[in-house]
């Protein structure tokens, strides 16, 4: 990432919307950071509101640049619906609310799937793996064909499983998943890959192949 995709000419045109920092956890100085931004995986990048302090996106892994473009724009939404609010509007509009099935069902633009897994990207930002994962299965399920955050949703939900030691509902729901995920993201559909996704080098590779 350093000696690639931060060094290209559109993420460095990126220097005036974000403020750019580096954090070494292994330096006993960065030890208050550590304990207020718990890092589980490394490497991981955080989208950090000011104000409050709070972690609006958390990325695990690498990204190509338009990968990177996209968790920013991501990254500026969740910071716009926070300064509004401080929740994200779900269904008709009441934060926290649930999505009735017509509302999903007359969601084509995928308006509602994207404010689910922005609740997502909160819960996951204040480290909450489990209850994240659990509104990013939401988001999917109510996502139309053709969303354009499904693969990162996808991404998304097989970190948080594997985060929380699930690794065997996160090798079925890959295989069972994979053909609908873009190969512009890192799940590409092989066991191997998603061992390597999941972190689960102690599954049994024959068991993972037969989920």
């Amino acid at each position: 990432m350093k000696a690639t995709v931060f060094r290209d000419e559109a993420i460095r045109e990126q220097a005036g919307r974000f403020v750019w920092l580096e954090i070494d956890t292994d330096k006993a100085q960065n030890a208050a950071f550590r304990e207020q931004y718990p890092v589980r995986a490394l490497p991981t990048y955080l989208v950090v509101e000011p104000d409050r302090e709070q972690v609006i996106l958390r990325w695990v892994g690498g990204a190509t640049v338009p990968q990177l473009l996209g968790l920013l724009d991501s990254a500026e939404e969740n910071f716009v619906r926070v300064r509004a609010g401080g929740a994200v509007a779900l269904g008709d509009g009441a934060p926290g609310t649930a999505v009735a099935p017509a509302d999903a069902a007359a969601d084509a633009s995928g308006s509602v799937a994207a404010a689910l897994l922005a609740e997502a990207d909160l819960l996951y930002g204040e480290g909450k793996s489990r209850e994240a994962a659990a509104k990013t299965r939401e988001a999917i399920a109510v996502a139309p064909d053709g969303w354009s955050d499904y693969a990162r949703a996808v991404e998304s939900l097989l970190v948080n499983w594997s985060l929380e030691g699930e690794a065997a509902p996160a090798a079925r729901f890959a295989r069972a998943r994979t053909r609908r995920t873009s190969a512009s993201w890192s799940c590409r559909g092989s066991p191997e890959r998603f061992c390597s996704l999941l972190r689960c080098a102690d599954y049994p590779r024959s068991e993972l192949s037969t989920i």
